[in-house]
Formats: structure tokens, C-alpha cells, sequence
């Protein structure tokens, strides 16, 4: 006789086989349901001749796997995804009233959002888009404009269990959504669960107290190619990113976010990381905060990573902390951590006493950077407690810091004032046009951060000439590297200068740096010593003209 455990057992597995089966049978007979508001005949089945008039009615008659194609205009509705993996895809043209009476049908054929705007128009008191019912992961929705509500888009959570998971948001536009309460909670997105993408979308002008752009209480969530900007945060945590769990953030523009507006004080304007998160390739610009963290706030044992990213013209207006690009702070019980690799950090202004406009680090927490370049910061870069540590090696910074191969100099960026901080090569650098072509300019001056990252970073994905060693900054080790001065183009022929160590034409500022030191000690003379900077800051690379008396006889590459 068999056990009970034994036919519970055997029970489980046929039930999760009827479900499998029953899945795969939704999926094989998914099907298009179409929506459009001109369809004002006396017909509406969610056919392309006669779609419906309105979302919730292809929701509520939509089976798990089907497509909701959706006409352009602007639908009046709060929408509730309940318990169905449903393909949701605005920005179709649809037809006219004429084509729906005449039973010509509508076109939904491609999705165009650009071209063919579909808004949902919410209202006060609820989010725009519900998704609820944990039989609602696995839901794509893309090409919806979503505005007017308490919240954008929210991932149910007091009736949904598991929470959801997979959901792909992507082309979409997330606007004016959000209240001015300080306590409330994610103003275009509310996103719970784990595994979600959010993607190629826009995320603009929407409030709340905290994640006026995107509230994220998620694990492995990837936020990729979006502009967020103009979100306004009343409370006193994160306008634009509000993070806990695990996130990758990658190729954003996060933008133009302010926090604490209601409250008065508050960190965070651009994105608070609470848990852990890489960034990378991120442009984080113009963001403000009232006491710190213009930027980008890593608080409460956060361990956040940063490659290729720009910082830069964010504000803090706290009168004790500079903090405006980056602030790391922690307790006695979490201690938060920043790894910065190939990050820009430029042009950020804090009000602070204690400086650390650049790089602000408390509370039992720790920085460390590497092939990174700090400009323009007012001369404040970096600040750290008695607790806590900032550590850097292979980067350039106005303000000294001890380290490997870092040194203080005009890392020459093609255009601070307009922000574009590609580095001036005499070999070719960087340039996109306002109208997006690309082409490569030749500068009279050569940046000295060019070539002088760590040796044992990468350098592959660099142009050539790359100089077989990668840049300092943001775009170091990318296709937007500014290239290298050739051996052919620099060496010198006849004798090369004491300070190029190795001989091959190009005097580093490291290089320059450790044979100021030689003449310190009273091993060569001050002249050679010094012009021997004076070399490495013009570029770098050199000619030798026999003719001329030392140190006269090495000129810079292409002087007259």
C-alpha cells in the first residue's frame, strides 16, 4: 500500500504537468488583439477590422500569451493587468472612423512610437498601470506613453506572491506622474520583484518623496539606455533612482533630478544606491541636493561599482560637506563601499567647507579609484573622515592625492564649458555633431592623461594608434578613445630626452614627475628637469634638433 507522502507526491507532479501543459496550450493559440478608440461602429471583438475602443476591455478579454496592439491617441483609462502574461505594444497607426464603418479594418503592422503616439491618461488617486498576480511575469509592454497618475507603472505587492518577476518595460514615455507627498513612494515606476528590464525609455518629470523617477525594492534588474530626468523628489532620499536589492544601470542619461524640495533637506538628487549596484557608461549630469550627493549617494552599506561613467555639473548646497558628485556614507553598522574605474568626475559644485566636491566619503566607508580623472571640482576633490579612506592610483585630479602614477594636470578636455570631455590628441580625437555624424579631429595640444592609465589595464577596444596602454576617464578602453601619438611622430632621432625613460620619443607625466625628483636630489640639472615637464604637458611627444643647445635641442612634437 502506498504512503501518503508517497500519492501527495505523485499528486504534486501531475498537477505541475497539467499546468505545463495547459501553458503551452495558452502560448500555441496566443493571439493579436487590437485597440483603437476611432472604432465607434457598433462592432468590437479586438479584431484589426473591428479592434476595441479601449485597453482594459483587450485586458479583460485577452487569454495568458496574447498581444495587445494599441492605435495611437490618448486613452482615458487606469489599467489593471490581473494574473495574465500579456505582450502590451502602443504606437501603432490604426485607422480612421471611416475605415472601422466601412469595414476596412486599421493598420497594425509596426509599431512606430515616434511616429504614432498611444498616452494612457491616468488620474489622481492610483498608478496608470497596475500589474498584478504573479501569473503576470514574463509580460513585455512597450510603446506607451504613461501619464496623469498617483504612480506611472506599479508592480503590485500586497496581493501578489510571489512578486512578480521577468517584466520587460521598454521605448516608453513615463511622465508627469507622482504627488508632492514627501512619503510616498515611486512616481513614474514602482518596481518590485526581480529580473525586470527597463529599457530605451523616458522617464521625465514625475514626483514623490522618494524614487520621483524610478523606486526600485528589486533584485537583478537591469536599467539600460534611458533618459531620466526632471524627476522631483519631495522627500529626502533619491529623485531619480531610488535602489535597494541588486541593479545594473547602464548607457542612462540621469539628469536634472532634484530631492528634498518639500522636505527641505535630503541626498540624492541623480541616484541613491541602498544595496548593490554596477554602473557603468552612465552620464549623471545637472542633479541637485540640498546636503549631498548631487549626484550619485552610495549610503547605508552599499557596495557599488562604476566603470565609464560621467559625473559631472552636480550640485550640493549643504555648508558643511562638498559631496556634489559622489557621496559615500555609512553607519557603524553598514560601512558603504565605491569602486570607481575610468570615471570622469568634472565641473560639480558643492557649498561645502570641508571640500570633497569630487569624491565625499564618512562614516566607516571607503573609496578607491583607478585610471580616473577629476577636473574643475573647485579645486576640492576629495574628502574623507578619520573613519573612512579614499584610495587612488593612475589618476589625474586638481587636487593632490598620493598613489601610483597619479598626478595633477590640465587633462586638456576637448570642451568643459559645453561638456564635452573627450580628451585633445594631435592624433585624432572624438567629435559627434549635433546631427549625429562622427568624425576624427586633430587638436593642436595632446592630453597628458592619454596613455597613462595603469599598465595592466585593458586597452583593446581603443582605436589605433592606442599607444599599447589605456586613457585616463571616461571613455578610456572605448571606441571613443582619443588616439595616441606614434613612436614615428615623437621619437627623437639622435638622443633622447633624460627624462623618457624608455627612449621612445613620448615623455609621460609620470616620467616627468619622478625626474623632477632626480633634481631634487642633485643628480641633473633644474633646466633639464624642468623642461622636461614642460615636454609632458604639451603632450608628451618630442623632436630632437641638433642644432639647438640643451634642453632647448628637445622641442615639442609639431612646434615650429
Amino acid at each position: 500500500m502506498r504512503s501518503c507522502s508517497t500519492i501527495k507526491s505523485f499528486i504534486n507532479q501531475a498537477v505541475t504537468v497539467i499546468l505545463i501543459s495547459l501553458s503551452i496550450c495558452f502560448l500555441a493559440n496566443a493571439t493579436d488583439v487590437h485597440v483603437d478608440l476611432r472604432n465607434q461602429s457598433k462592432v468590437a471583438d479586438g479584431t484589426m477590422t473591428y479592434p476595441y475602443g479601449d485597453i482594459q476591455s483587450a485586458l479583460n478579454h485577452a487569454q495568458s500569451g496574447d498581444s495587445i496592439l494599441i492605435a495611437q491617441g490618448t486613452y482615458t483609462e487606469a489599467l489593471t493587468v490581473d494574473d495574465k502574461k500579456l505582450f502590451l505594444r502602443g504606437g501603432y497607426a490604426g485607422g480612421t472612423e471611416a475605415d472601422y464603418s466601412n469595414d476596412q479594418g486599421g493598420n497594425f503592422e509596426q509599431s512606430e512610437p515616434e511616429k504614432y503616439t498611444t498616452r494612457v491618461q491616468g488620474s489622481s488617486g492610483k498608478p496608470v498601470l497596475l500589474l498584478q498576480g504573479y501569473e503576470t511575469s514574463g509580460s513585455e509592454i512597450s510603446g506607451l506613453t504613461v501619464s496623469g497618475g498617483d504612480v506611472g507603472v506599479h508592480f503590485e505587492v500586497d496581493v501578489t506572491w510571489p512578486w512578480l518577476d521577468s517584466i520587460v518595460l521598454s521605448d516608453m514615455v513615463v511622465e508627469d506622474n507622482g504627488t508632492k507627498d514627501e512619503y510616498t513612494r515611486g512616481g513614474g515606476l514602482y518596481i518590485t520583484g526581480s529580473k525586470h528590464v527597463i529599457r530605451r525609455s523616458v522617464i521625465r518629470n514625475n514626483e514623490a518623496g522618494f524614487g520621483a523617477g524610478i523606486y526600485l525594492d528589486a533584485d537583478e534588474v537591469s536599467i539600460e539606455d534611458n533618459h531620466i530626468t526632471g524627476n522631483r523628489g519631495h522627500g529626502d532620499h533619491g529623485a531619480g533612482i531610488y535602489q535597494t536589492g541588486k541593479v545594473t544601470i547602464t548607457d542612462n542619461t540621469i539628469s536634472g533630478n532634484r530631492v528634498g524640495i518639500t522636505a527641505g533637506y535630503g541626498w540624492g538628487g541623480g541616484v541613491l544606491i541602498l544595496g548593490q549596484a554596477f554602473m557603468g557608461h552612465n552620464r549623471i549630469h545637472g542633479n541637485e541636493s540640498p546636503s549631498g550627493g548631487g549626484g550619485v549617494f552610495a549610503d547605508d552599506g552599499a557596495e557599488l561599482i562604476m566603470e565609464h561613467d560621467l559625473i559631472y555639473a552636480n550640485i550640493s548646497h549643504d555648508s558643511a560637506r562638498g559631496a556634489a558628485g559622489i557621496y559615500v556614507d555609512g553607519d557603524t553598522n553598514a560601512s558603504s563601499e565605491v569602486k570607481m574605474t575610468n570615471c570622469t568626475i568634472a565641473c560639480n559644485q558643492g557649498a561645502g567647507i570641508f571640500g570633497g566636491n569630487g569624491v565625499y566619503v564618512e562614516q566607516q566607508s571607503s573609496a578607491e579609484l583607478i585610471n580616473c580623472i577629476l577636473w574643475g571640482n573647485g579645486g576640492n576633490d576629495f574628502y574623507h573622515d578619520e573613519t573612512s579612506s579614499i584610495s587612488a592610483v593612475y589618476t589625474l585630479s586638481e587636487e593632490n592625492i598620493s598613489g601610483k602614477g597619479n598626478f595633477s594636470a590640465d587633462p586638456l578636455f576637448a570642451d568643459a564649458d559645453n561638456y564635452d570631455f573627450h580628451l585633445r590628441s594631435q592624433s585624432g580625437r572624438f567629435y559627434r555633431a549635433d546631427d549625429g555624424t562622427e568624425q576624427w579631429v586633430i587638436d593642436e595640444e595632446h592630453s597628458p592623461a592619454i596613455d597613462a592609465g595603469a599598465p595592466s589595464s585593458p586597452y583593446n577596444i581603443e582605436p589605433e594608434p592606442n599607444g599599447s596602454r589605456i586613457n585616463l576617464g571616461a571613455y578610456g578602453n572605448t571606441v571613443e578613445a582619443s588616439k595616441s601619438i606614434t613612436e614615428s611622430e615623437g621619437e627623437g632621432p639622435a638622443e633622447p630626452h633624460p627624462a623618457d625613460g624608455d627612449g621612445n620619443g613620448i615623455i609621460t607625466e609620470q616620467e616627468a614627475q619622478g625626474f623632477i625628483q632626480s633634481w631634487q636630489d642633485g643628480t641633473v640639472s633644474m633646466r633639464i628637469a624642468i623642461h622636461g615637464l614642460f615636454l609632458a604637458r604639451k603632450g608628451g611627444s618630442y623632436n630632437y634638433v641638433e642644432t639647438l643647445p640643451e634642453p632647448e635641442c628637445w622641442t615639442p612634437y609639431g612646434a615650429d
